[in-house]
């Protein structure tokens, strides 16, 4: 089963011909395979200018075993190719107070950076993948530790799959594109650089339409596609918009698992204690086989399947349903001819 995020913002219908639907409840689509969910509206104070400020660099590891512990808090991932502007979307969505590195040399991310939000959430920034002048040992390793962080992360609530718009999408960017899909992961594509056309060689517009096309061949739908500009600051507000339904979603899934777990431990004490009391009837008869005790709702049950029997038997109908202290139709019956007898006599 795939599953991943729709954000559905007007303008896109024809990218999506499911537009309306997300336009029209203002909210973003999660996609469920076939099936489609809308999410939660998103709650400003998740991503406010004011706490987007207040973020601080964590903690930095270069093994998924090193992140900071599954303490519950939402992580929300960013992943893309190296130079494809990282660590400036980080730097855009909180208002230039991110202090990661920015710069024009691939491969300076070279480790997993958590970014505390006014310590309620986290942003994370991932490796980039595909930089051509790393070992091939090394970009193995960074695809490994990427990978396993995605596959064993109790604290993801998403990731941002940014592409670079200025040039021609990758074969890399297909194929990590698959793998978030094809692993459950719940991710949309944050186009980056959208300010840039060149002079020469395929435009903005071009080239995502180029990577739309490529993905088209595989999936059945898209995922949303956000155009993002760290000059411009274009795309600041969807980003946001989308991280703050997905923190929302996350927490209203968490309490449904919490409200299934507490469920599930009180069927199972239930269970324990008529077990429990069919064991002290048995005790109770001397080691005989005992009746198991029943629910209140199976004794109701029982009764209305003996008040049943009772009507289908005429010769046994009684006042009481249960026949207990009460003549039958025979007995009130002759009762009533020996009474007219003696009034006769």
């Amino acid at each position: 089963m795939c599953l991943w995020i729709l954000y559905v913002t007007e303008g896109d219908d024809d990218a999506d011909p499911e537009a309306p639907l997300g336009r029209r409840s203002r909210r973003p689509v999660l996609r469920v395979g076939a099936r489609a969910q809308t999410l939660p509206p998103p709650e400003g104070r998740h991503v406010s200018e004011k706490r987007m400020k207040k973020v601080a660099l964590e903690g930095a590891a270069r093994r998924a075993a090193d992140a900071p512990a599954a303490d519950g808090v939402a992580e929300v991932a960013l992943i893309g190719r190296s130079n494809v502007g990282k660590s400036s979307l980080l730097n855009l969505v909180t208002f230039g107070a991110g202090a990661a590195v920015v710069s024009a040399k691939p491969g300076t991310t070279c480790s997993m950076n958590h970014y505390s939000v006014d310590g309620r959430w986290r942003l994370v920034d991932l490796p980039g993948y595909g930089y051509a002048e790393a070992e091939p040992g090394e970009i193995e390793a960074w695809d490994a530790f990427t990978k396993e962080y995605f596959a064993t992360r109790e604290n993801l609530a998403g990731v941002l799959l940014l592409i670079d718009a200025s040039v021609p999408p990758t074969a890399n960017d297909e194929k990590y594109a698959n793998w978030l899909i094809e692993n459950e992961t719940p991710f949309t594509i944050v186009f980056t650089k959208c300010d840039r056309d060149k002079p020469k060689g395929p435009s903005v517009e071009d080239n995502k339409a180029a990577f739309r096309a490529k993905i088209e061949e595989r999936w059945h739908r898209l995922p949303s596609m956000i155009s993002t500009s760290s000059v411009t600051t274009q795309g600041r507000d969807e980003v946001l918009k989308f991280i703050s339904s997905l923190i929302v979603y996350r927490r209203m899934r968490n309490e449904e698992r919490k409200k299934a777990k507490r469920q599930e431990k009180v069927k199972a004490m239930k269970e324990e204690r008529y077990e429990a009391k069919g064991e002290a009837m048995r005790k109770a008869r001397g080691g005989k086989p005992a009746k198991k005790p029943v629910s209140k709702e199976e004794e109701e049950w029982d009764d209305e399947e003996e008040l049943d029997e009772d009507w289908d038997d005429e010769s046994s109908f009684t006042v009481n349903a249960k026949g207990k202290g009460a003549k039958t139709i025979q007995d009130m019956i002759r009762a009533e001819l020996e009474e007219i007898n003696r009034e006769g006599r």
